[in-house]
């Protein structure tokens, strides 16, 4: 790949990245009941993943090669930027995820969201731009309280993979 075609794939990157955290992607009802913030938290949290999918597929697992984060730093979620997020979010927020390969060569998609009972309620995968654009959102059950552990598969290249990254809901 060309400089040219590597920048203004970073650009386009990084445009959607800030759409994306900034929760422009929530369906249009989920998005108007959830502007306010409840206690200081967010009522939307967006998630976003980042996978060395050439790695990934060389090591033949996740470990070490998925990087994620959120969009609520000041909320107190933490260890951004790793396999071990734990996001902090508000009983009955809507959260949405999307995935994106360091390769431009190569592709990820969530496969599906996974975890304890029914932390997350109607997750379901959304498109934008024919297509073009993959993210699931759903939302944190309103009773919830506590922290939970939950998967996401992911199609890297054509194999799924699950895990071993440990992400989790501070659900508070």
């Amino acid at each position: 790949m060309g400089d040219r075609k590597f920048f203004e794939t970073r650009r386009d990157f990084i445009a959607l990245a800030a759409a994306f955290t900034a929760g422009a992607f929530l369906p249009r009802e989920v998005a108007a009941a959830v502007r306010a913030e409840s206690d200081g938290l967010p009522r939307a949290i967006s998630i976003i993943g980042v996978i060395d999918v050439t790695q990934s597929l060389a090591d033949g697992s996740l470990a070490n090669n998925a990087y994620w984060f959120d969009n609520n730093a000041r909320g107190g979620s933490s260890n951004l930027g790793t396999g071990n997020l734990v996001s902090v979010i508000a009983p009955g927020a809507a959260i949405s995820w999307c995935v994106w390969s360091m390769e431009v060569e190569t592709s990820v998609d969530m496969a599906g969201v996974s975890g304890p009972g029914a932390i997350v309620s109607n997750a379901a995968k959304m498109s934008l731009y024919d297509g073009t654009f993959i993210y699931w959102t759903g939302r944190v059950d309103a009773s919830a309280a506590g922290r939970y552990t939950y998967d996401i598969a992911l199609d890297v290249s054509g194999q799924t993979m699950i895990g071993p990254s440990s992400l989790s809901l501070d659900v508070r």
